[in-house]
């Protein structure tokens, strides 16, 4: 069973740098975005990026390796919606873990720095979930209490 991929052989390696950047949607430097979706078959590609109304959809290029891209202007900082639109068909971003939460997943999302939706380092506090019984209601209510960030934890 000897084989060699040219790959690390050490399970869940994550590879990074060059390769990743030519096939994954990112955020540049400048804030722009540059979105990308692998489809070497595919005939047209566009990206939405939120509403679908005609000025928010963009045409892709393709280029050699069958990777589809299309760069933004500088964006604001802000959560971003967006999909793409392969032949026809809606598509997430599957380059991607944030998706879009709904009851039909067909959306994925992107971060551009800059507001007051960034993650900064804090003192946090604790989301419980708690299911009690309720002689009342005659029922098993589910409630979320968040505690205040504990003083013993530094940011």
């Amino acid at each position: 069973m000897g084989h060699s991929s040219g790959y690390a052989s050490q399970p869940g390696t994550h590879y990074s740098g060059e390769f990743t950047k030519q096939y994954v949607t990112q955020v540049n430097t400048d804030n722009s975005v540059t979105f990308r979706y692998f489809a070497p078959g595919a005939k047209n590609v566009s990206v939405v990026v939120g509403v679908p109304v005609p000025d928010n959809i963009h045409p892709m290029t393709k280029d050699e390796a069958g990777v589809w891209s299309w760069r933004t202007p500088v964006l604001k900082g802000n959560l971003y919606e967006y999909f793409f639109n392969v032949d026809g068909v809606r598509s997430i971003d599957t380059g991607t873990a944030m998706t879009k939460p709904q009851r039909q997943v067909n959306s994925s999302m992107i971060l551009v720095p800059g507001s007051y939706l960034d993650t900064r380092s804090v003192v946090h506090g604790d989301l419980i979930a708690i299911t009690y019984h309720s002689n009342e209601r005659h029922c098993n209510p589910n409630v979320r209490c968040m505690s205040g960030p504990r003083q013993d934890t530094p940011a």
